[in-house]
Protein backbone atom coordinates (compact mmCIF):
# COMPACT_ATOMS: atom_id res chain seq x y z
CA UNK A 1 0.00 0.00 0.00
CA UNK A 2 2.87 2.35 0.70
CA UNK A 3 4.17 2.00 -2.89
CA UNK A 4 0.77 2.96 -4.25
CA UNK A 5 0.75 6.12 -2.15
CA UNK A 6 4.18 7.14 -3.43
CA UNK A 7 3.05 6.54 -7.00
CA UNK A 8 -0.07 8.62 -6.41
CA UNK A 9 2.04 11.41 -4.93
CA UNK A 10 4.34 11.40 -7.98
CA UNK A 11 1.44 11.41 -10.42
CA UNK A 12 -0.13 14.33 -8.59
CA UNK A 13 3.17 16.23 -8.76
CA UNK A 14 3.31 15.48 -12.47
CA UNK A 15 -0.22 16.84 -12.93
CA UNK A 16 0.64 19.98 -10.95
CA UNK A 17 3.70 20.51 -13.16
CA UNK A 18 1.56 20.06 -16.24
CA UNK A 19 -0.96 22.51 -14.92
CA UNK A 20 1.63 25.27 -14.98
CA UNK A 21 2.64 24.51 -18.56
CA UNK A 22 -0.65 23.55 -20.14
CA UNK A 23 -2.19 27.03 -19.89
CA UNK A 24 0.29 28.29 -22.47
CA UNK A 25 -0.84 25.93 -25.22
CA UNK A 26 -2.16 27.78 -28.29
CA UNK A 27 -5.84 27.47 -29.14
CA UNK A 28 -5.18 25.43 -32.26
CA UNK A 29 -3.67 22.70 -30.03
CA UNK A 30 -6.64 22.67 -27.70
CA UNK A 31 -7.30 18.97 -28.40
CA UNK A 32 -3.71 18.00 -27.60
CA UNK A 33 -3.86 19.99 -24.36
CA UNK A 34 -7.09 18.26 -23.36
CA UNK A 35 -5.70 14.83 -24.21
CA UNK A 36 -2.68 15.44 -22.02
CA UNK A 37 -4.75 16.52 -19.05
CA UNK A 38 -7.44 13.85 -19.47
CA UNK A 39 -4.85 11.11 -19.82
CA UNK A 40 -3.05 12.34 -16.71
CA UNK A 41 -6.26 12.27 -14.69
CA UNK A 42 -7.13 8.87 -16.10
CA UNK A 43 -3.70 7.59 -15.05
CA UNK A 44 -4.30 8.78 -11.50
CA UNK A 45 -7.75 7.23 -11.51
CA UNK A 46 -6.44 3.86 -12.69
CA UNK A 47 -3.77 3.83 -10.00
CA UNK A 48 -6.49 4.35 -7.43
CA UNK A 49 -8.57 1.59 -9.03
CA UNK A 50 -5.66 -0.80 -9.20
CA UNK A 51 -5.35 -0.70 -5.44
CA UNK A 52 -8.35 -2.99 -5.50
CA UNK A 53 -7.74 -4.89 -8.73
CA UNK A 54 -4.39 -5.53 -10.36
CA UNK A 55 -6.02 -5.80 -13.80
CA UNK A 56 -5.50 -2.10 -14.40
CA UNK A 57 -1.71 -2.16 -14.45
CA UNK A 58 -1.45 -2.81 -18.19
CA UNK A 59 -3.69 0.17 -18.87
CA UNK A 60 -1.51 2.30 -16.60
CA UNK A 61 1.56 1.46 -18.70
CA UNK A 62 -0.28 2.36 -21.89
CA UNK A 63 -1.39 5.72 -20.46
CA UNK A 64 2.16 6.55 -19.44
CA UNK A 65 3.27 5.81 -23.00
CA UNK A 66 0.51 8.00 -24.39
CA UNK A 67 1.50 10.89 -22.13
CA UNK A 68 5.07 10.55 -23.28
CA UNK A 69 3.89 10.67 -26.88
CA UNK A 70 1.74 13.75 -26.28
CA UNK A 71 4.69 15.52 -24.72
CA UNK A 72 6.85 14.59 -27.68
CA UNK A 73 4.27 16.07 -30.05
CA UNK A 74 4.13 19.22 -27.94
CA UNK A 75 7.87 19.58 -28.21
CA UNK A 76 7.92 18.99 -31.97
CA UNK A 77 5.23 21.62 -32.45
CA UNK A 78 7.32 23.97 -30.30
CA UNK A 79 4.64 24.37 -27.68
CA UNK A 80 7.00 23.38 -24.89
CA UNK A 81 10.73 23.78 -24.79
CA UNK A 82 13.32 21.07 -24.31
CA UNK A 83 13.82 21.85 -20.63
CA UNK A 84 10.12 21.41 -19.88
CA UNK A 85 10.02 18.26 -21.97
CA UNK A 86 12.95 16.77 -20.06
CA UNK A 87 11.47 17.73 -16.72
CA UNK A 88 8.08 16.17 -17.46
CA UNK A 89 9.58 13.13 -19.16
CA UNK A 90 11.81 12.47 -16.18
CA UNK A 91 8.81 12.61 -13.88
CA UNK A 92 7.00 10.16 -16.13
CA UNK A 93 10.03 7.88 -16.13
CA UNK A 94 10.05 7.81 -12.33
CA UNK A 95 6.34 7.01 -12.30
CA UNK A 96 6.85 4.26 -14.89
CA UNK A 97 9.66 2.68 -12.87
CA UNK A 98 7.61 2.79 -9.70
CA UNK A 99 4.60 1.21 -11.37
CA UNK A 100 6.82 -1.47 -12.88
CA UNK A 101 8.26 -2.34 -9.46
CA UNK A 102 4.76 -2.40 -8.04
CA UNK A 103 3.71 -4.63 -10.93
CA UNK A 104 6.52 -7.08 -10.19
CA UNK A 105 5.64 -7.39 -6.51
Amino acid sequence: MKNELIIVKNIKEFIYSLDLIIDNYPRKYYELRNNIMNTSYKLLELVFCSNYKKDYLDKIFSLISMLDFYLEISFKKKIINEKKLCNLSNKLLVINKMVYKWYES
